[in-house]
């Protein structure tokens, strides 16, 4: 026969454990902080940064040109 109270019992230590399954810490890496230093005179700092969909043509490209100003 079922006990009720053991089905409860269980059900929520399931729940349980799932929620804290779905709110556990992010599977990325760690973000790192750093502060910009503007380049020596005379010369000109370049970020770039591109991505694309996989499987498709789509993508894109950017960039930011900085000189000491």
């Amino acid at each position: 026969m079922v006990n009720p109270d053991l089905v409860s019992h269980l059900s929520k230590l399931q729940l349980t454990e799932f929620v804290k399954a779905k709110l556990g810490p992010a599977s990325r890496p760690p973000q790192v902080l750093s502060n910009w230093n503007p380049s020596p005179a005379g010369w000109v700092k370049i970020n770039v940064d591109g991505s694309f969909l996989l499987g498709s043509n789509v993508g894109g490209v950017g960039g930011v040109f900085r000189d000491e100003a």
